[in-house]
């Protein structure tokens, strides 16, 4: 009688769920009534053979599941298997078909990136998991995201990035987030090995609502009260100027960033202020459960609002052009010379006597001496020599 030709088999290790050895022929041209069993050899010896009578392959191009023995820890165990595959079928001899192979195997950690800016306000957690295995190949990821919170419910998301907005807003709540990843690893050398997996973490975090500006300077006066209550205490007196110098330093820190449009890790900074403010223990969360609004920088810049709901920086112009608006309120620059006269008025509207004045020549950039006249708060007069050109030099007011 003939043997069976072109007798083959695929591995799988599914790992989703019970760690479970999945063995699927292959045969090419099986013939009529083909069935098969498996003789698995585990790396620590273990032995499971199957009975041709109840065969583990009932028919061509079916599979076996077979539940793995694990290692002390739990895990799938690493190293030498062998499997043999006894196919029969009537009018053939038995063949066999025997793969020898490392399995040395170790999935992926997950790991999320909290993303989370209180003060444009945006919510989000990527996915940063490096999915590369050593000697193995993978497809494309399939995550799954949760977001739960009593304000939000569930909020769901299949990208890298999970974006926890609810009714176009972010909310000031406890949130626990889930991301499920599967995927499927083909072995570099050996094309018939895969593993299957899905493997899962949970976290707990919060979104809180920064502090005002007012509520931060009223913790620093407090902090500031104590440190003059302690003059005459040598030791906590020293401990307490160090955290007052601390708290003013990152305060305007935090105060300088938003200004300049820069958020980026600036939560940490905040936690760290809050923190030296409470004595270095950061006060029991308590949710709002309600939305973040847009950082409101009112107290130190009036009408200025930080953000917008979209978080996109190019539209937070209301910020923008107040700061702008503000820096060219310190300043007054006019160009003067009309080939006629020697003294010019000029009217700054800033406001004050204390301003300080800088003239150079446009056409040089050098820097020109003039007599100059403060004539009142809101303009000065300058005088030269002799008449300069039209519109010779440039004169700078600074308040």
């Amino acid at each position: 009688m003939p043997t069976i030709s072109n007798t083959s088999f695929n591995v799988k290790f599914d790992l989703d769920g019970t760690p479970t050895l999945v063995l699927t022929d292959t045969t090419t041209s099986p013939p009529a009534g083909l069935v098969g069993i498996f003789e698995i050899i585990q790396p620590d010896g273990y032995v499971r053979t199957g009975n041709i009578n109840s065969p583990d392959i009932p028919s061509a191009g079916s599979s076996f599941s077979f539940v793995l023995t694990l290692d002390a820890s739990g895990q799938v165990q690493r190293g030498s298997y062998t499997i043999k595959y006894t196919a029969a079928a009537p009018g053939y001899l038995s063949t066999d078909f025997t793969r020898n192979f490392q399995f040395q195997y170790a999935p992926a950690s997950l790991v999320m990136t909290n993303q989370f800016d209180v003060f444009t306000p945006k919510l989000e957690y990527i996915d940063s998991t490096a999915y590369q295995i050593s000697n193995y190949n993978n497809t494309a990821v399939t995550r799954a995201w949760t977001a739960v919170s009593t304000p939000t419910g569930t909020i769901t998301g299949t990208t890298a990035t999970l974006d926890v907005k609810f009714s176009n807003q972010y909310w000031d709540a406890n949130y626990t987030i889930t991301l499920t990843s599967s995927l499927v690893y083909t072995h570099q050398t050996y094309s018939w090995l895969t593993v299957e997996e899905t493997i899962t973490k949970t976290v707990s975090t919060y979104a809180e609502t920064p502090p005002t500006v007012s509520q931060i300077i009223s913790l620093i006066v407090l902090l500031k009260n104590t440190l003059e209550n302690q003059v005459d205490t040598v030791n906590e007196f020293a401990q307490t100027r160090n955290d007052f110098e601390y708290a003013q330093t990152l305060f305007t820190h935090i105060v300088d960033r938003i200004k300049i449009v820069n958020t980026t890790g600036i939560f940490r900074d905040l936690s760290d202020l809050i923190a030296v403010l409470h004595n270095y223990q950061i006060p029991t969360y308590v949710p709002l459960n309600a939305p973040i609004a847009p950082y409101n920088l009112t107290p130190l810049f009036p009408g200025a609002v930080w953000g917008n709901i979209t978080g996109t920086i190019t539209a937070q112009t209301d910020l923008i052009n107040y700061i702008a608006s503000q820096i060219n309120a310190g300043k007054y620059v006019v160009n003067v010379g009309n080939n006629i006269a020697t003294s010019f008025t000029v009217t700054h509207s800033l406001n004050s006597l204390d301003v300080d004045v800088e003239l150079y020549e446009n056409a040089t950039g050098e820097t020109v001496i003039a007599d100059v006249l403060r004539t009142g708060v809101n303009t000065i007069s300058v005088s030269f020599a002799s008449a300069p050109t039209t519109n010779q030099y440039r004169v700078i007011v600074n308040k």
